[in-house]
């Protein structure tokens, strides 16, 4: 039987898997607000730091502490702008742009 599979963190990729298959769908989904996005994965803190290479969000979900990079164009942004931009290989960026289609074509 084929079905999604599940993820503990919202994404706009999801795998559907199959017996010998193995098929990525893209859900288009809206972009979420950074807040939004950390609280959804359970995050407690969260912190705007400035590095030597650019910003990064630091944040913690159940005492560990991970971090998120700040798009190169977004770096002046602020928490409470970014939006979470979850690219197709699951890394997820802090942007203050926001994206949406502009044109979809059906393969087949």
């Amino acid at each position: 039987m084929c079905g999604p599979t599940q993820s503990k963190t919202p994404t706009i990729y999801r795998t559907l898997e199959c017996p010998g298959i193995s098929i990525n769908i893209n859900l288009k989904l809206a972009i979420m607000k950074l807040i939004e996005y950390l609280k959804s994965i359970g995050a407690s803190t969260c912190k705007l730091v400035s590095g030597p290479n650019g910003r990064f969000v630091s944040y913690t979900v159940d005492g560990v502490v991970s971090t998120l990079p700040v798009g190169k164009k977004s770096q002046n942004g602020s928490l409470a702008e970014f939006n979470a931009l979850e690219a197709e290989d699951g890394t997820v960026i802090a942007t203050v742009n926001t994206y949406k289609d502009v044109e979809e074509l059906e393969l087949a």
